[in-house]
């Protein structure tokens, strides 16, 4: 028998169990088995492209958000460096600590200028608040430094305050610190102006406000209360405040 011959018996054989399965059930069952597999096989295919397309477009929205956000904080993060820039005159850089997704909340600074401190911040858009200790953590980066007798005259006090920001909480995140110098009389007065004045001309920042204080009856005599004062605005400051408080007007 030749090929041909094998192959017709095969398709006779076949077409024979076909019409016996159709006299028995009434149709094709391997047929039906074959057309219901291709269904069900074509419905995947439809549901898998159609998750596909979903978890696309979930993925696409997840990304805009995330642009979005970033735009969001990068505004806010640059906005508070231009203002710390433009009010202290220094570099600064940012990095969050605890932010939310706007990235408010706990921040630490670097200065260009001065790389050994780390400053430390808390941010709170929805009431527009925003407190560091830049100023007492240079005053204290320098006072420490100081090696000068003078330095023994200052009466220290140095503290830190918590802060909590929704979940986060951080103790000893800001900074206190200032000095004051006791004097009894105009003449020690006199030489604690010019003990401040030395140690302000030692630090060399005129911008940032020394909180060096001369406690006279109790009362606080301020020549240093604003930053960027001259020599001579200093001593005139503290003879002025003295004479007030001699005369009991302050």
């Amino acid at each position: 028998m030749n090929n041909n011959g094998d192959w017709k018996e095969i398709e006779d054989f076949i077409q024979k169990e076909k019409n016996k399965t159709i006299e028995k059930y009434g149709f094709d069952i391997y047929e039906n088995f074959q057309n219901k597999n291709s269904k069900e096989a074509l419905k995947k295919r439809k549901h898998i492209k159609r998750t596909v397309i979903i978890i696309n477009i979930i993925l696409i929205i997840i990304l805009i958000l995330s642009c979005c956000l970033n735009l969001v904080q990068f505004k806010y993060k640059r906005t508070r460096i231009s203002n710390l820039q433009s009010i202290y005159q220094l570099n600064f850089e940012e990095k969050s600590v605890n932010t939310d997704i706007t990235g408010n909340g706990f921040l630490i600074y670097k200065i260009e200028e001065i790389p050994e401190l780390e400053i430390h911040a808390i941010a709170k858009k929805n009431d527009n608040t925003f407190i560091e200790d830049v100023e007492a953590k240079i005053y204290k980066y320098f006072f420490d430094r100081w090696n000068n007798p003078d330095k023994n005259k200052f009466i220290v006090e140095e503290s830190y305050d918590d802060y909590t920001y929704k979940l986060y909480r951080k103790k000893n995140w800001i900074l206190r610190f200032k000095t004051y110098i006791e004097v009894n009389n105009y003449e020690e007065m006199l030489n604690a102006t010019e003990t401040i004045i030395k140690f302000r001309n030692y630090m060399n920042y005129p911008q940032i406000i020394v909180e060096s204080y001369i406690k006279y009856d109790n009362k606080l005599i301020l020549p240093h209360n604003v930053s960027n004062q001259k020599d001579d605005e200093i001593r005139e400051s503290a003879r002025t405040q003295f004479d007030l408080i001699k005369k009991g007007e302050r």
